[in-house]
Order: structure tokens, then sequence, then C-alpha cells
């Protein structure tokens, strides 16, 4: 049992920060507007590239999102998210072979 103060923790919070220790953690924030991807995905990582390849690795995720996007469409923003998240697991294991955490935020640009 892991406890946080006086509580103890849930089973899921402890495989999250186990995972975010061995894997890193990965955020991407999508804007949809009007269906469609809006402009490229915001990115940010800790623990999952070396600082000095973090920006070109971010760029590269992008790119890659931004191409598996271009030619959908979604009837809302939070349609856009378990794709989102597909796609950058498949980048990153194939090209980086790594397993970060991920998060999706999606928007409804306005």
């Amino acid at each position: 049992v892991y406890l946080e103060g006086d509580e103890a923790l849930d089973a899921t919070i402890v495989e999250e920060r186990r995972w975010m220790a061995s894997g890193g953690l990965l955020n991407l924030v999508i804007g949809v507007e009007g269906g469609r991807v809006h402009e490229p995905p915001a990115i940010d990582s800790r623990g999952v590239f070396n600082p000095e390849a973090r920006e070109q690795a971010h760029e590269r995720l992008a790119r890659h999102l931004r191409g598996q996007f271009q030619k959908r469409r979604f009837t809302s923003h939070e349609q856009a998210e378990e794709p989102a998240r597909k796609a950058a697991a498949w980048f990153l294991r194939h090209h980086y072979s790594k397993r970060p955490l991920l998060t999706v935020v999606t928007y409804e640009c306005r």
C-alpha cells in the first residue's frame, strides 16, 4: 500500500506514476475548428527525450499528426482525442522506441 499523507493511493495513480517514471510524460493540446484540426498541436514532454533533442522530436511528431489529420473531419473536438493518442503512440513507438504516458487535450477553436 502506498500512502500520500494519511491516505492510501489508488492503484491507478500508482500505475500512472510508475508509467511516468519509466517512460516519461507527453502532453498534446489540439484545437479543432469546423471539424478540422486547426493548427499544429502544442506538444510538451518531460522525461521522454534528451533536452537537446526535444524540440526536433516535437516538430517531427507535430508533422506526423498534421499528416494524419489533414483529410479528417470530426463532429466534435472530443472525437479527435483518441485518434491523436493512437497516432502519437504509434509514432513514438516506431520512430523512438518510446512509450510515455500520453495525455491529449482537445478544444473547440472559436
